[in-house]
């Protein structure tokens, strides 16, 4: 999927391609969620069936794969004009010259609803702010019905108080939030992880130091892996497991080939081991089917990229190192699986500071070529040497 985004937020203008794995990094403040979430509100909108169009003039002349193109083009249109500034927290006006664009190929007969096309990939994201989701969701919900309960003994209109309360979220913090919400209902499911590869799901338990399971009032439990009788809720278990709780129900109960799964900063509250072990599951998820989309600040999961794509070669003495170190073969990448890029200062725009994307080069031989954190680590190692050696 290639996508070019315009006027949004600090971007100014961006192109980059979807692929197996999706990387985006670089500076705080310069434009990385705008971008996943445009991106996840888009796909999400496909899906969920936006409003119906009245079919294309010479749809019966054309074939269906250029009228599926023009009808994903009219999407794109609509999208930009009436819904992205929806998926933000902002108003329209914020929004008004914003765009976003998506080329892609589609094969399938298409519908004027759109969700019934299954060309482009369903999508489940993993926002910054689930670790609140998790943790807070049955609160608030119950803060909020007692209240209307107390209120209906009042002469007070609830409705009309309740107004001046309503919090607003980006739709993917409200997506993480109502994922939450029905969990009860999401672990009847099985994902093609649970069904034909539920060694991918001890990789993540490994991870997370245990499983997560619904109790009977409805709620959240967790059970580390070295006290498996022990049930605790999220409130009592460490931010680690909260930050991880969506991607774990996901995967045991929703996943299925040829998803997209986004995470936002995957490094939330994770050890650097945990980080580097995280970068291996996204890399299994993806040669089992699973596209993945991150933005990160974490060095760690980068350079285990790196090492998942130089260990993919035919060479003896790499294969018997990776043997050594407990690398599988479902964990190597190759670069034609990932795309990297880091937000830069848009030299194109001179009166403001606007943002734009930069792809990283990417060989077998050198593996990720970014400098973003380099620079940075570099910067400290020159001033601790001068500081212990003079």
């Amino acid at each position: 999927m290639d996508i070019t985004l315009k006027n949004l937020g600090p971007i100014q203008e961006a192109n980059f391609t979807v692929g197996d794995l999706t990387v985006i990094c670089g500076r705080n403040n310069t434009g990385k969620t705008y971008i996943t979430y445009a991106t996840y509100g888009f796909l999400d909108y496909w899906h969920s069936g936006w409003p119906e169009i009245s079919p294309i003039a010479g749809f019966d002349k054309h074939p269906l794969e250029t009228y599926a193109r023009r009808l994903l083009h009219v999407a794109c249109m609509e999208y930009s004009s009436n819904w992205i500034s929806k998926i933000f927290v902002g108003g329209k006006n914020k929004f008004k010259n914003s765009t976003f664009y998506l080329d892609d190929d589609i094969y399938e007969t298409p519908s004027v609803k759109s969700k019934n096309v299954k060309t482009l990939p369903n999508v489940f994201i993993a926002s910054a702010e689930r670790t609140g989701a998790a943790l807070f969701q049955r609160e608030v919900d119950f803060t909020r019905s007692r209240l209307i309960d107390i209120l209906k003994e009042t002469n007070v209109n609830p409705q009309q108080l309740l107004g001046h309360f309503t919090a607003e979220y980006p739709l993917p913090v409200k997506h993480n939030i109502d994922f939450i919400r029905d969990l009860p209902n999401i672990v009847n499911k099985q994902s093609i992880f649970a069904q034909e590869h539920p060694e991918v799901l001890q990789t993540f338990d490994d991870i997370a130091g245990g499983e997560y399971t619904i109790n009977r009032a409805g709620g959240i439990s967790y059970s580390p892996s070295n006290q498996p009788d022990l049930n605790l809720s999220l409130a009592e278990s460490s931010s680690t497991v909260r930050s991880l709780v969506e991607i774990g129900f996901y995967l045991r109960h929703l996943a299925q080939k040829g998803d997209l799964l986004m995470v936002d900063e995957p490094e939330l509250n994770l050890h650097p081991e945990n980080q580097r072990k995280i970068a291996r599951l996204f890399a299994i998820l993806v040669n089992h089917g699973i596209r993945v989309f991150i933005t990160t600040h974490s060095d760690y999961i980068i350079k285990e990229f790196n090492t998942l794509l130089l260990l993919n070669k035919p060479d003896e003495r790499l294969q018997v190192l990776a043997q050594r170190e407990g690398y599988q073969l479902s964990e190597l990448l190759k670069p034609e699986q990932l795309n990297v890029y880091m937000t830069v200062v848009d030299e194109r725009v001179t009166d403001k500071v606007s943002y734009t994307l930069i792809p990283a080069k990417i060989t077998h031989d050198s593996g990720i070529e970014l400098t973003s954190f380099n620079d940075t680590i570099e910067d400290m190692n020159r001033l601790q040497d001068e500081i212990v050696w003079g």
